[in-house]
């Protein structure tokens, strides 16, 4: 029964490779489309021409802000690093970014003996 409704519905089967689908051209459509406001940073969409041209109207634009690279060369000296906007530090507060960064390291390898030894007790709990 169900080979002969085939037999009589062939014009409708159709054979897939899934290795190789049938591909649909692409076609562009116009709408919608997306809209940038470059002061505010936020994106929305015109669904067609009149939401376009309202968002126009208000500042929007077609195309995303992208930010200048680098204005006028601020931030590098021949393709390296600006060394200008190094700070020299007044004594009182590099020994003060020092001790800071002297405690960091002894709370650091504090932490690591801890976990060290807890995982020795973990091991000797373990063999027993």
């Amino acid at each position: 029964m169900l080979n002969a409704h085939d037999a009589n519905n062939r014009v409708g089967m159709q054979t897939i490779d899934i290795n190789n689908p049938p591909k649909v051209p692409y076609v562009h459509q116009p709408f919608p489309t997306t809209v940038y406001h470059h002061a505010s940073g936020k994106v929305r969409l015109a669904k067609n021409q009149t939401e376009l041209a309202e968002a126009l109207s208000y500042g929007w634009e077609r195309k995303p802000y992208i930010p200048p690279a680098d204005p006028a060369g601020k931030f590098a000296v021949d393709g390296g690093v600006d060394e200008s906007f190094d700070v020299e530090l007044d004594a009182e507060t590099q020994a003060e970014l020092d001790g800071t960064l002297e405690k960091g390291r002894r709370v650091a390898a504090e932490k690591a003996a801890a976990e060290k030894a807890a995982r020795a007790a973990r091991k000797h709990t373990k063999a027993k």
